[in-house]
């Protein structure tokens, strides 16, 4: 019984390999063009890896040096300073246009 079942198994195996080799040709502009772009796809994510390697340490808390940390932390600091100022002259002209507006 078991003989039996391991060869009707190895049959539906062989069909299905069979099946999709056949298929894989018969729609050859199909496969073709996707499997190769998957294929460099594959090979320029590789590549991609090693060059990011090169560059060097990332900014994130993980292997950076605290002076680098300090810079980015007083950077983004400096950068909302600005953009509260910014806010604030904002609507401070809204406010003298609307006063403006309301006279009229």
């Amino acid at each position: 019984m078991a003989l039996v079942v391991a060869l009707l198994m190895g049959l539906v195996l062989i069909f299905f390999i069979i099946t999709v080799i056949t298929l894989f040709f018969t729609y050859w502009y199909i496969t073709f063009p996707a499997v190769t772009l998957i294929i460099i796809y594959k090979k320029r994510k590789s590549i991609r890896k090693l060059k990011f390697r090169k560059r060097g340490p990332k900014l994130s808390t993980h292997g950076v040096m605290l002076s680098e940390l300090n810079k980015r932390i007083e950077w983004v600091r400096h950068q909302n300073a600005e953009d509260e100022r910014r806010r604030k002259e904002f609507s401070e002209k809204s406010l003298m246009h609307m006063k403006r507006l309301s006279r009229v």
